[in-house]
């Protein structure tokens, strides 16, 4: 079985489910980004799959990809600010505190 095919199997049988996600992508000028994809909201998001995150640090123009973390611990913080909507409230406001 070739590589794209492995891959294909892995992203849409293995983990197939949408989750909260913290990702970073490098683009080719060496500018990293840092991206958090949120869920449990409809109004939001219904955040990403595996593959979806491969797709969303592409379409950002990154040339490498990472997925960090994910599920209700997401949490972004800019300038000691959470700026995304964790599903645990209670696990962001611990980062926040330092504890």
């Amino acid at each position: 079985m070739c590589e794209a095919t492995l891959d294909f199997l892995f992203f849409h049988t293995v983990y197939p489910l949408s989750f909260p996600r913290s990702l970073v992508g490098i683009k080719e000028n060496v500018i990293i980004l840092l991206v958090t994809a949120d869920d449990r909201n409809l109004e939001e998001s219904l955040g990403l799959t595996f593959y979806d995150s491969a797709l969303v640090l592409q379409s950002l123009g990154t040339v490498e990809g990472m997925n960090l973390d994910g599920r209700g611990w997401t949490t972004m913080v800019v300038e000691d600010q959470v700026v995304n909507l964790s599903s645990d409230p209670h696990f962001s406001s611990k980062v926040i505190k330092g504890k």
